[in-house]
């Protein structure tokens, strides 16, 4: 981080909560791309992720009170909830995810007092870039270091993640707190959903870059489509278990799939299997390809996911599909997929790094054209994971 940004939020800080300087701490949580591997972490599969160089910072002091008090330069409301409330009663507001974190360290017997949190970041919300998640890592490790609690990394991840389940609702898998915990510079993480099990994979590419298109489409239906597909999947399971030897989708070949068709009733059933078992498949052939650089083929299986979650998975949107297929007519880009859970948010392209300013112009002047909507473009890499930042140097 450097010094302009750190006083920025220092200063934000203080203008929420008085300049006194002692005690103030400074965390920084980043954001997360997925780069192959989408709803297969719930069907305990594979993915592969990266953390990324945007995030959320959060300046955290004691106040001295019996409340925590909650401002963010990314939303208009603040918050205030005292130490021993039911926090139910919060779960309409974006303090929610902070609140979850501390309810899962309260439950786990680490109570943490009166304290002032400033989140800043440079996240888009409701993107598919884990700007939650981000909020809810850079929470954990906060509460973490400021009580001495002594979790690791992955202990983190897994209190995040419980916190989205159990506190917000939302049944999510372990791939955006393990991306955002335990990420590496100029690494994706391959990771085994089944066994928790991580293996960094190398992406420094030497003339590429991955471009982020926002569709800044509101995911208003996003939630509640994601737990229906969640449902699907457990529905799925129960039938393909009765006749092959499985605990999870993470275990089906696509092979094993199509041998016991004639079983399924219902097609849509069918074809949220054929995604998750595909996509699995898709993420051996990444890693493969990436430790190769074989650009072509990584293009090839970005698109091939996005047509996957389009038409089998049934989660991209208009908005979605326009940038990807603006985005395949250049000539400079290998490969583009939706990111994320859909319904909206954002594409992952890998292009030409000096036609990053060209990929922009272009594709954002077909998507406002053919959407009435403006799309905002981010270039990202490979970064590091949740961390302490020394507020002093």
């Amino acid at each position: 981080m450097n010094q302009d940004t750190k006083n920025l939020i220092i200063r934000g800080f203080h203008q929420s909560f008085g300049d006194k300087q002692k005690d103030l701490r400074l965390f920084f949580a980043p954001g997360r791309v997925n780069l192959i591997g989408e709803h297969t972490d719930y069907n305990y599969g594979l993915v592969l992720p990266f953390a990324i160089n945007l995030g959320t910072s959060l300046a955290i002091r004691p106040n001295g009170t019996d409340s925590f008090r909650f401002v963010s330069s990314g939303f208009k409301e603040n918050g205030e909830v005292k130490i021993n409330a039911a926090f139910e009663q919060h779960k309409q507001n974006w303090w929610k995810y902070p609140l979850g974190v501390i309810e899962i360290f309260r439950k786990m017997g680490h109570n943490l007092p009166g304290h002032d949190f400033y989140f800043y970041g440079d996240l888009p919300h409701s993107a598919g870039l884990s700007s939650s998640a981000s909020i809810e890592m850079v929470t954990a490790i906060a509460l973490n270091n400021i009580l001495s609690a002594g979790f690791g990394n992955f202990q983190l991840v897994e209190i995040a993640r419980k916190a989205e389940n159990e506190f917000i609702g939302l049944n999510c898998g372990i791939m955006d707190m393990y991306a955002i915990g335990m990420g590496k510079p100029g690494k994706a993480i391959k990771l085994d959903c089944n066994s928790n099990d991580g293996q960094l994979v190398s992406i420094d590419f030497t003339g590429k870059a991955f471009m982020v298109s926002n569709t800044n489409r509101p995911r208003g239906l996003a939630d509640s489509k994601y737990n229906e597909r969640v449902a699907e999947c457990k529905q799925g399971l129960a039938l393909a278990a009765h006749h092959l030897k499985l605990q999870n989708l993470g275990q089906l070949t696509v092979n094993d799939l199509v041998s016991i068709k004639p079983f399924f009733k219902e097609q849509t059933i069918y074809n949220r299997l054929f995604h998750v078992a595909s996509e699995n498949e898709r993420v051996r052939e990444m890693v493969d390809a990436l430790e190769t650089a074989d650009f072509k083929q990584i293009g090839l299986l970005l698109n091939a996911s996005h047509l996957s979650l389009r038409n089998d998975y049934e989660v991209s949107c208009f908005e979605l599909d326009v940038l990807t297929e603006e985005a395949n007519k250049l000539s400079f880009t290998d490969g583009s997929r939706m990111t994320g859970a859909g319904f909206g948010g954002c594409t992952l392209s890998l292009i030409d790094d000096q036609a990053k300013n060209e990929f922009a112009a272009k594709v954002g002047e077909a998507y406002l054209r053919k959407t009435n909507r403006a799309a905002d473009f981010y270039m990202v890499h490979p970064a590091d994971g949740i961390h302490e930042i020394n507020i002093n140097d």
